[in-house]
């Protein structure tokens, strides 16, 4: 038998060789190896060689980017410490003072004065107490307007009767200016605009002053 397989891969072509009881030839292993493939037994044929698997490329490392040379940068610009602004006080606000008001009218005419003197008077029916109370509240200090007879002129102080009934005079007015009163004449009409100062009674007038001659 030996000498039937010599005979029969002496008939093989080059790199090919016949198996004992098998008239088929097929490549040798070392004809498969110098074709760069293997040998493949179960299909007794050359295959290709499997690729070798592919390696992972790594990526190149980073690198930080190279400092640049050069002189460094000045500092940044601080100003010099400057201590905070004193707040000065500041001078109160100039209030200036009031204007004098007008004194309040409490009656502008004779009949104002007449109720005064209803009120006030010696004709009245109230108390002492209740009479000055009322002259302090409604009438001290307003002004008024009385018409009447002058009964007197003295040193700017004119006295006016008002009531008829009256002997003498009912209120005694100093005027604001003195002068005023020069060429006033006893019984004479007048008008005078005065503020009350005093109350009167049964024996003395009433009386005001900062009088004025109302034409």
């Amino acid at each position: 038998m030996i000498l039937v397989a010599l005979a029969a891969g002496a008939c093989a072509r080059p790199g090919y060789m016949y198996d004992t009881g098998s008239f088929v030839p097929h490549p040798t292993p070392g004809y498969c190896q110098s074709l760069g493939q293997m040998y493949d037994v179960a299909a007794q044929q050359c295959t290709p060689l499997a690729p070798p698997p592919a390696v992972a490329q790594m990526p190149p490392p980073a690198y930080p980017p190279a400092p640049a040379y050069g002189p460094p940068p000045p500092p940044a610009y601080r100003p010099a410490y400057a201590p905070p602004p004193i707040a000065q006080a500041q001078p109160p606000a100039y209030t200036p003072p009031p204007a004098p008001s007008a004194p309040a009218m409490a009656q502008s005419d004779t009949g104002g004065f007449t109720a005064m003197l209803g009120e006030t008077g010696c004709d009245s029916k109230y108390s002492d107490e209740k009479k000055a109370d009322i002259f302090e509240a409604k009438y001290k200090g307003k002004q008024m307007t009385v018409s009447g007879t002058i009964s007197k002129v003295s040193g700017g102080e004119v006295l006016i009767r008002v009531l008829p009934s009256t002997l003498s005079y009912d209120v005694g007015v100093t005027l604001s200016d003195p002068k005023s009163a020069y060429d006033l004449q006893i019984d004479r009409r007048v008008t005078v605009r005065f503020i009350v100062r005093r109350a009167g009674g049964c024996v003395l007038p009433y009386s005001g002053d900062q009088g004025v001659l109302v034409p």
